[in-house]
């Protein structure tokens, strides 16, 4: 094999064959974080789902600050990259497609 995935760009709308390994995450500044990405990211690295219940009823600035303690990067490409492993699922990835 190649190694390369089919993906469809509905920008240019087509579908293009790329490397895994040539993609790059989207910097992300901490300000441009839903509630739910903040929330993702402080479960992902308190591994804790429970704490989840406490941060209820914050506001997305108490919340940015939580995060700011937690991750201890301002970095937009780490940040991209935490997000981005918050949100991978939980069983792991599915090789077998």
């Amino acid at each position: 094999t190649t190694g390369r995935q089919e993906v469809y760009v509905f920008e240019a709308q087509k579908s293009m064959a790329i490397k895994p390994t040539n993609l790059r995450y989207e910097p992300r500044e901490l300000s441009s974080l839903s509630i739910s990405e903040m929330k993702g990211l402080l479960i992902s690295k308190t591994k804790d789902d429970e704490d989840e219940n406490k941060w209820k009823g914050m506001d997305k600035e108490q919340l940015r600050q939580l995060v700011i303690d937690e991750i201890d990067t301002e970095d937009p490409a780490e940040i991209a990259a935490l997000v981005a492993k918050a949100n991978e699922p939980k069983g792991g990835l599915d090789t077998n497609n």
